[in-house]
């Protein structure tokens, strides 16, 4: 069997902890030097990393089922559960047929009405000359997104009070705890009670939201927890459990907060750096959308957001100063 190349400047017991650590993205660059699939050791635990596309379409589509999602999503299982990010098999086929309705062009429309509402009070809250954290800003107002979504209705208010307190304590440092071994859990230091505390605290109020929603038959409201509540495999006419429901909103909410709040200020911060790409992005979203709130439909009519989208933020439009 061929071996793989192992990527350079591992260090004995960090392995490329360091390098990741100080240039995530100059590092994750550099791994296409080494070959179309690299190992990378996160302190003694050895993670490959696939580079070409032909090769991730090997791997995701046409080879998806001989694959398993390995130790590092082990190792968050305790945290999220066995929701579809951390599910393998037929476990993750079959949830993720229970939760396609989510995606329905429908809810998305509903779910854009609660970003464009939550993003137009946000900028309404600042004042010219303010200076904003936007890193913290952004994590906010994805986790506000989030459980405004996820739990629409009174029954909801102590999972989002929940989500509000707990989850940025629970993603602070879930990343690092995951790729940690797994004896440095039960040190008693501060970032391991906070973890736990958080955690279970988490666990513990969306259970008992879920159960009382369960129990109330309010499941036709439109927020993913009534949709999980309702969704029915037309397969075997299944539903998903009490904790199976737990599992994916927890996915959900870990999922969906650091990338979004991570994406967010990144826009910022390329746009900050290119403030021609500003300018046309501030000039398009005038035309289209006016003093208006933002709904899903404006999207396909804003092509330099598009085009941003796919290119990123650093290509200056053409004629633009560089």
């Amino acid at each position: 069997m061929q071996s793989v190349p192992r990527a350079p400047g591992a260090v004995p017991l960090l392995g490329h902890a360091l390098k990741l650590w100080r240039d995530p993205l100059g590092f994750l660059k550099s791994l296409r030097d080494s070959g179309d699939l690299v190992r990378v050791d996160l302190g003694t635990m050895p993670m490959y990393v696939v580079t070409s596309a032909e090769l991730v379409h090997e791997v995701t589509v046409k080879q998806a089922r001989s694959f398993e999602k390995g130790r590092l999503f082990d190792r968050l299982r305790p945290l999220a559960g066995n929701g579809l990010a951390t599910a393998n098999g037929e476990v993750h086929r079959r949830h993720r047929r229970l939760i396609q309705p989510m995606f329905h062009p429908q809810r998305i429309s509903m779910y854009a009405a609660t970003m464009s509402g939550n993003a137009r009070a946000l900028a309404d809250s600042w004042t010219p000359g303010q200076h904003i954290e936007m890193e913290q800003a952004m994590a906010e107002y994805a986790i506000e997104t989030l459980a405004s979504t996820t739990f629409s209705t009174d029954i909801g208010l102590p999972a989002v009070e929940a989500v509000r307190r707990n989850l940025p304590v629970v993603l602070k440092n879930m990343l690092i705890r995951a790729a940690s071994p797994k004896f440095l859990d039960r040190l008693p230091i501060r970032a391991n009670r906070d973890f736990d505390a958080a955690a279970a605290n988490l666990r513990e109020v969306i259970d008992e939201v879920v159960a009382t929603t369960r129990r109330s038959g309010h499941t036709d409201r439109n927020d993913l927890l009534s949709v999980l509540l309702a969704a029915q495999d037309d397969e075997t006419g299944e539903s998903l459990s009490d904790t199976e429901v737990r599992d994916e909103l927890s996915t959900i909410l870990f999922a969906g907060a650091e990338t979004t709040a991570s994406t967010l200020s990144r826009t910022f911060h390329e746009l900050a750096r290119n403030p021609e790409v500003e300018k046309q992005l501030v000039a398009e979203i005038k035309e289209v959308v006016g003093d208006r709130p933002v709904t899903i439909e404006d999207v396909p009519r804003r092509p330099t957001t598009a085009r941003n989208r796919r290119t990123g933020a650093r290509t200056p439009p053409e004629g633009a100063a560089p």
